[in-house]
């Protein structure tokens, strides 16, 4: 990776869960690590990062609300979404809001008003049904997220959800049992390839091409509390709640069997408050990330937990505002943060690095409100921030 005239430093901060090793450890406190960041000034069509992925050839490339920027390590190169059809040339929002390869390398393009496929080898955008016959996407819309399970892709936006099947060419608009929703909010897999999807106040899942809604108890206090976050953990499916509960129910043949309380399960230093992100990064430890009292990590095999809050530690819980999570390979769990940077966690040391940008540009503090987190190799990261740009991490080279 070349060094960029917009270099800043980062100053690495390092607590412990545990007194015993600290000072063992000290001594990696006094290290300093090196981010580049990459903004506008060097080439980045806009400075607010919404969509991360990278292809088989190494390149990163960067939605952005003005374009898709593809970067070689060098420079940026910047692609606007147009696409031609019957010899006219039209054009999508440039503002992209989602990325996906797909089994067949192509790369999925999802904007505030639709959705294009971005053939890398032509360096072209192409409409989804002039590749993939049979692909039907009808009017604009925000496409949300792009997921895909065996042969089916599924495109969800901010009203609906819809599969395209590779082997059969058949586009479909899936249906809601008793109504569609008016917020789908989240859209997630299990390890069988059934596929789930939450609004604002229920669950649901995918049948052959309706979803179908997971009835709770009448008796459920949580029934009309909104949800704010859902995913499926070693095949409990876990819930936040508003109103900052948090239930694990057990589901089988579409129904509830067991509803279980976070609170009488799991036994800890006290929970946080506003909690809002799900996170698992390895079969016995989950992340919950909350708004303003940093985050919890769970022990699911003991049912156990610990917080920042119970945590002696430089930084303070008070203003951690967890945004993104993202687990390495090698189990290295990144926490972006609003304001306050990116916390790297080490399991085999048990300790979180926290890393902030302390360096100045005409007075400004920038790069520290990070959304995103991606990696490929665990060795190179890239962090997308909400107005300043592009951060770059290479943890070989520091």
């Amino acid at each position: 990776m070349y060094a960029i005239n917009s270099l800043r430093h980062f100053k690495k901060s390092k607590w412990h869960f545990t007194c015993a090793f600290t000072i063992l450890l000290s001594y990696i406190c006094a290290q300093d690590l090196k981010f580049h960041n990459y903004s506008s000034k060097d080439g980045l069509s806009q400075n607010s990062v919404y969509a991360i992925t990278q292809t088989k050839e190494g390149f990163m490339w960067f939605g952005t609300q003005d374009g898709l920027n593809r970067f070689d390590g060098r420079q940026f190169q910047t692609y606007f979404p147009l696409y031609t059809k019957n010899g006219k040339t039209y054009s999508q929002s440039k503002m992209i809001t989602s990325l996906f390869i797909d089994s067949n390398d192509m790369m999925w393009v999802g904007t505030t008003t639709g959705l294009l496929l971005y053939d890398r080898y032509t360096n072209t955008f192409k409409l989804p049904s002039d590749l993939y016959r049979g692909f039907a996407l009808l009017g604009e819309m925000w496409v949300e997220h792009i997921i895909q399970v065996n042969d089916n892709i599924y495109i969800q936006s901010r009203e609906n959800v819809y599969s395209y099947n590779f082997d059969k060419k058949a586009f479909v608009t899936l249906e809601w049992e008793y109504g569609k929703p008016k917020n789908i909010t989240k859209l997630v897999s299990d390890s069988e390839g059934n596929v789930w999807a939450s609004s604002n106040k229920d669950l649901y899942i995918l049948g052959e091409s309706v979803f179908k809604k997971i009835g709770f108890p009448n008796s459920s206090i949580q029934k009309n509390i909104p949800i704010k976050d859902f995913d499926i953990i070693n095949g409990d499916h876990w819930i936040i709640y508003e109103n900052n509960d948090v239930y694990i129910y057990e589901i089988k043949n579409e129904k509830i069997i067991k509803s279980s309380p976070f609170k009488e399960i799991f036994k800890g230093d006290g929970m946080i408050k506003s909690l809002r992100h799900l996170h698992q990064s390895d079969v016995n430890e989950l992340w919950i990330g909350g708004r303003n009292e940093g985050l919890m990590k769970v022990d699911l095999q003991n049912k156990t937990y610990i917080s920042t809050s119970g945590i002696k530690s430089n930084l303070s819980s008070n203003t951690l505002f967890v945004l993104a999570f993202y687990t390495t390979k090698n189990k290295l769990t990144w926490i972006g943060q609003s304001t306050t940077g990116v916390s790297i966690y080490d399991p085999n040391v048990s300790t979180i690095q926290s890393y902030k940008n302390e360096t100045t540009i005409n007075g400004v503090l920038p790069g520290n409100k990070i959304f995103s987190i991606f990696s490929k190799n665990d060795i190179d990261f890239y962090m997308g921030t909400l107005t300043d740009g592009l951060l770059h991490l290479n943890t070989k080279t520091n």
